[in-house]
């Protein structure tokens, strides 16, 4: 875990809470596209575009750890860093909710 008291911590979550880290520069560890999946050919022209889960769900079943997207670490502010943590966060929400009405059906 990361060195620091409490006491610095707390300072920190603060100062992030005020904004006043917006500008600041931090690395994020991202996935590497923005739209990851694989597209797949199937007969007769059509094409399937398999999202991100059932990658993961088809490397899990193969013997992988189900965490075979690709990652790159990223430099941006804390900003920008918010942003896409967010849209990230939303991805997964409504991919959720999905998965949810289709099992319904």
């Amino acid at each position: 875990s990361g060195g620091g008291s409490a006491v610095e911590r707390a300072k920190w979550e603060a100062m992030l809470r005020e904004g006043l880290l917006e500008d600041r520069s931090v690395e994020l560890r991202l996935p590497a596209d923005e739209n990851p999946g694989l597209d797949i050919s199937l007969p007769g022209g059509e094409s399937y575009r398999m999202d991100a889960a059932a990658l993961g769900l088809l490397d899990r079943l193969s013997g992988g750890d189900g965490d075979s997207q690709r990652f790159s670490l990223r430099r941006m502010s804390v900003r920008a860093a918010r942003a896409a943590l967010t849209k990230l966060e939303t991805d997964k929400l409504v991919r959720s909710d999905d998965v949810k009405k289709e099992a319904v059906r």
